[in-house]
């Protein structure tokens, strides 16, 4: 029986890791993410088409992404790039997202979950709306998550056996992730800290080598990434300076808009408050940039399920707030009782307190208080992930009808809160089909959506419907269709690099059938890899075929 159960958790697990990826990719478009422009200046520069980055993260995300750019650059046109943009970076975060969960897997293991709870714990992460977030915007906290699980094993290795092979799996994918981003360097800095200080205090003849070792591979990525950059890590530049050079007021962590929590649990109603902003963006989606976003799918032809007007506008609000509660109560009891998985716990409270030190000007200014968006739950997102995960897996650990329940319970609310179910004619169907031509579960969507289309083919953009790439309210109600038109030109290359303009989808198929290539404005000239960056990365994939087993604390 124990091991039937097994293989229904398992069954369960790949079921919902592959269609939560397969109905982000299709209801989301990734190219609509926050600072996208700002940040897609890192695609422009590894497909030369800039000479500066003008930021100073970390380039390895970035470039995975832009790797996956080139392997699709044959799709590419003026008129479906941001269906490509959307299914590379999907499929780049989907990767990352994947190696993150085995490292999470053994370390559950490590802490004595078992296989089946981890197994329907990772199930119910795939649509934890944390990590929904975290897999569909092109933000690096999804690099940071899959690795930070991996450092963690290493380390409790490290320490326990003190070998070298396990130092520098502990320090390599380390010095990767601290030069993600500044703020996912403070926050994991502070956590390893919290966790690993007393083995240090107990290990302080260790300290002096490992010291060494970590500048030595930090000093040469770090190197790399300015000489790539031009600009340091912790040289923060904000998209939009005037608006963010404020501090946050002293009343901002205390205040509470308690009446709002009812009527307006809404982007900002809250603004001026830490907690509501933290507890309405837990498992929602306070600042509409993702589920209740108008550019995305989510956001239109919801079911409603009361005819009550406060019920009916937020009730995926009083959800979430539910549950953000719920979560944050059992999280401060868990840290409160459970001295083993207290780091665990703590960790979202981690992440809150860098970003409140960000608000309050440390290192700079980076606080608008009319959105009071430097506290996005998002910027902690892969901390709260992990905390999520160990604080579901010990409270169903080897209950076998508590984990079901509970699998099919929060599943259930995070699709709801996502927009789910969706009315049965759904307005949506009609651009859903034209969506999923070009992502990476095509064939699955075909079968879902009932598409005839065909998938991922350059012939597919001469019927493509274009207002799938771009929505709004007025073209979803009204099934609006654009296609390539003497308005809507569709720019393509010879075999001389001569531009030919297209002005109807039957030219469009003649020309790419006598070999007319299409015009891909990003370029297909992709620079050659920051090869410290890579190798770093090769490094940390491989650290996953050397543990061999685990061993519990």
């Amino acid at each position: 029986m124990q091991n039937i159960n097994l293989k229904i958790a398992k069954v369960i697990f790949y079921f919902t890791l592959v269609f939560s990826f397969f109905f982000t990719e299709l209801f989301y478009s990734s190219n609509f993410s926050p600072d996208f422009q700002t940040y897609y200046s890192f695609i422009d520069f590894n497909f030369q088409n800039v000479e500066t980055t003008n930021h100073g993260h970390g380039h390895l995300y970035y470039y995975i992404i832009s790797f996956v750019i080139y392997l699709k650059s044959n799709l590419i046109s003026e008129l479906n790039i941001g269906s490509i943009l959307n299914s590379s970076i999907q499929l780049s975060n989907f990767l990352l997202f994947c190696f993150g969960l085995k490292g999470v897997f053994l370390l559950l293991k490590r802490h004595n979950i078992s296989e089946f709870t981890s197994y329907i714990s990772m199930s119910v992460i795939s649509f934890f709306p944390a990590s929904i977030i975290m897999r569909v915007w092109m933000k690096p906290e999804i690099l940071a998550f899959a690795l930070l699980p991996w450092i963690i094993v290493y380390s409790d290795n490290y320490f326990r056996d003190r070998k070298p092979k396990d130092l520098i799996f502990t320090i390599v994918p380390l010095c990767l992730v601290l030069q993600t981003k500044g703020s996912i360097f403070g926050m994991v800095s502070l956590f390893l800290f919290f966790k690993y200080i007393k083995k240090i205090i107990e290990n302080k003849e260790i300290i002096y080598k490992v010291s060494i070792i970590f500048i030595f591979f930090f000093g040469i990525l770090y190197f790399e990434n300015y000489n790539l950059n031009n600009i340091h890590l912790f040289d923060h530049r904000a998209s939009d300076p005037e608006n963010y050079n404020f501090k946050a007021s002293f009343s901002f962590l205390t205040h509470i808009n308690r009446l709002d929590f009812y009527y307006f649990p809404v982007f900002e109603y809250h603004n001026n408050s830490f907690i509501g902003i933290t507890l309405l963006d837990t498992f929602g989606d306070y600042f509409n940039l993702s589920f209740n976003s108008d550019k995305a799918f989510f956001n239109y032809d919801a079911l409603q399920i009361t005819t009550n007007k406060f019920m009916k506008l937020y009730s995926r609000e009083y959800v979430g707030l539910a549950l953000s509660l719920i979560l944050y109560m059992l999280l401060g009891l868990g840290a409160f009782k459970n001295k083993r998985f207290r780091i665990f716990y703590i960790a979202p409270f981690i992440g809150m307190f860098i970003l409140i030190l960000n608000a309050y000007g440390i290192p700079s200014n980076n606080f608008d208080p009319s959105k009071g968006d430097t506290l996005k739950v998002h910027y902690y997102s892969f901390l709260l992930t992990i905390s999520f995960i160990f604080i579901f897996a010990r409270t169903v650990n080897n209950k076998r009808l508590v984990s079901f329940i509970s699998l099919s319970l929060l599943t259930s609310c995070f699709i709801f809160i996502m927009g789910f179910p969706k009315i049965e004619s759904s307005n949506i169907n009609f651009y859903l089909n034209d969506k999923n031509t070009f992502t990476n579960l095509c064939p699955l969507g075909k079968v879902v959506v009932g598409s005839d289309k065909n998938c991922n083919q350059p012939v597919s953009i001469c019927d493509h419907n274009l207002y799938a790439e771009s929505i709004s309210f007025e073209i979803i109600t009204e099934k609006k269709v654009r296609t390539i038109s003497e308005n809507h030109i569709l720019k393509m290359q010879d075999r001389n690099n001569n531009i030919i303009s297209v002005n109807n989808p039957n030219d469009c198929v003649k020309n790419l059938e006598d070999g007319v290539l299409l015009y891909n404005p990003i370029g297909k000239n992709l620079k050659i890899p920051p090869l410290i960056n890579v190798l770093y990365l090769f490094i940390s994939l491989i650290s996953g075929i050397f543990l061999k087993r685990i061993k519990t604390i």
